[in-house]
């Protein structure tokens, strides 16, 4: 329930033009949309020091038009009314009505003051910092900078954040979320634990997170597939469960991402063909199912496919050999079936090929031989038949050849590829 004219209400406030199409989409709209906030407001002391709240509803730095749509749907609710969220009544009265709207008004356009400092206090402090490997520096009165780990910019704001192997430990508290300037989170082989808080989605620069080896939980966190600027993300030797969702097709600049050693279940999502300048695809030692999605052959930068020890059943696609660029290409420890590819012999670039423990029949295809970069082929463990082509002998760079497990493999090793030591020959 709204009261008065809006338009008399607003002679004299000094607001901006934003904030009175703002008022006029109120009145419009009424209070009856039901738009529930994902996240609590930042409501943080004005920087003029007048203790005015800032109402940051949607958490991105600054109050704008994503807060007013917050606000306007919780227009004239009151305490006992379905819907009604305490963080709307700015003043604190019970009603969400004009005196918060006016409170509003007035912050509107602000900035949330940053206190990075702050920040990573609280996280240190919830982190177990006294027990920190490293820990030069932090809570002193030195330059954030001169923090161990810390990189900042020409502003003193923290632009990276890297505590590789400190034992940081507990869960990662969601202030992290507050470090608005954050290009860069390393926290790689630490002692963190829980899931990935929401929060995080609010690093809207954010370009590189590398979160493996710890002992993270939970499902694949959705609501990171968000950071538009990510072209780094791994989360590889955790304990996430649950499957690979198809939103992560949104993080269009990704360049290498590792979900490797999890616990990961379900088939590979075909929306990974989105990411089309990816160069690094790494799902192995998972629990993934189905075939091997043709789609991803569309990925043309592809240079390391790795999907070992999971559980993919079906065909190796003879469509890979579309992927010109890969060096690496790693199927080994699946339930793959059927022949392998001579197609795979267009793979110009690859150095590593491992089809090992599957259950591939057939020959080995002597069209493999002009596959002049490799370095490592291992075959073992299949059900492969016929003889060793001659043909391998032409690999010049090859210093590894695992053929053994193959027992319908038959005749003598070919004098042309004789010259691998007996080390590199198995």
């Amino acid at each position: 329930m709204r009261k008065g004219s809006p338009k008399g209400m607003f002679i004299g406030l000094h607001v901006s033009v934003l904030t009175l199409m703002g008022l006029a989409l109120l009145a419009a709209a009424g209070s009856t949309a039901d738009v529930t906030s994902a996240t609590a407001p930042a409501i943080t002391t004005d920087s003029n020091g007048d203790n005015a709240p800032l109402p940051d509803f949607d958490g991105d730095g600054t109050v704008g038009f994503g807060d007013f749509v917050k606000f306007a749907a919780k227009f004239g609710l009151g305490e006992g009314d379905e819907g009604f969220d305490a963080q709307y009544d700015l003043n604190g009265d019970g009603e969400i009505g004009f005196a918060d709207f006016v409170t509003f008004a007035k912050s509107f356009g602000k900035e949330i003051p940053h206190d990075d400092r702050a920040v990573l206090v609280a996280f240190y402090e919830a982190t177990d910092g006294p027990n920190w490997t490293n820990k030069e520096n932090w809570l002193s009165h030195a330059p954030l900078g001169e923090w161990h780990g810390v990189t900042t910019d020409a502003n003193g704001r923290v632009t990276k954040l890297a505590l590789v192997d400190n034992n940081v430990q507990g869960p990662i508290p969601a202030e992290l979320a507050r470090l608005s300037k954050l290009t860069w989170l390393d926290l790689e082989d630490n002692e963190f634990t829980g899931t990935i808080p929401i929060e995080l989605e609010r690093l809207a620069e954010l370009e590189v997170l590398n979160l493996r080896g710890n002992g993270l939980t939970g499902t694949f966190p959705v609501h990171l597939t968000r950071l538009a600027n990510l072209w780094f993300f791994t989360l590889d030797r955790n304990h996430l469960t649950g499957t690979i969702p198809a939103e992560i097709s949104r993080l269009s600049e990704l360049r290498s991402i590792s979900l490797a050693v999890n616990q990961l279940t379900g088939s590979i999502p075909k929306e990974l063909a989105r990411l089309s300048k990816l160069t690094y695809l790494g799902l192995n030692n998972n629990r993934l199912t189905g075939t091997i999605p043709i789609e991803i052959t569309r990925m043309a930068k592809l240079s390391t496919l790795e999907l070992s020890r999971n559980q993919l059943t079906g065909k190796i696609p003879t469509e890979l050999a579309r992927l010109t660029e890969l060096t690496w290409l790693g199927l080994n420890h699946n339930q793959l079936t059927g022949t392998i590819p001579t197609d795979l012999a267009q793979l110009a670039r690859l150095e590593y090929l491992h089809l090992w423990s599957n259950r591939l029949t057939g020959s080995i295809p002597k069209e493999l031989g002009l596959l002049s970069e490799l370095i490592v082929l291992d075959l073992a463990h299949n059900r492969l038949t016929g003889t060793i082509p001659a043909e391998l002998g032409g690999l010049s760079n090859l210093n590894q050849l695992t053929l053994e497990g193959n027992a319908d493999l038959a005749g003598p090793l070919p004098e042309e590829i004789t010259g691998l030591t007996p080390d590199e020959l198995d």
